[in-house]
């Protein structure tokens, strides 16, 4: 068990450290972007693109639950004795979903 230094010292270090999953959401959401800006434009290449969008989708999907799933673990981490904290993955979507008003995008917040 971590004590309440170390815990503050793991909040510090995850804030200073851009999370790796982060960095590639944004990445693929900046590329489903720029695609997306470049659909009604393609005449030959128009299902290859969405090929890649639909990629592009599911990729996203997986990555904000691997993102949910960090998250959790930081939340248990951070407060393994307060049973109001969302303690599973199911818990923590409902509570994201409580907070956003129950409508979530499926490839996350957009910015």
């Amino acid at each position: 068990m971590l004590d309440s230094d170390e815990l503050f010292a793991l909040e510090l270090e995850r804030i200073r450290l851009p999370s790796p999953v982060l960095a590639r959401i944004e990445e693929l959401a900046e590329e489903r972007r720029q695609l997306l800006r470049t659909i009604p434009d393609l005449i030959h290449h128009r299902d290859q693109a969405l090929r890649r969008l639909a990629e592009l989708d599911l990729e996203l999907e997986r990555m904000w639950d691997l993102r949910r799933r960090e998250l959790l673990f930081v939340r248990q981490a951070l407060s393994p004795d307060q049973p109001s904290e969302a303690t599973t993955l199911e818990e923590v979507e409902e509570s994201d979903q409580a907070l956003e008003g129950g409508q979530v995008s499926p490839n996350g917040p957009e910015s």
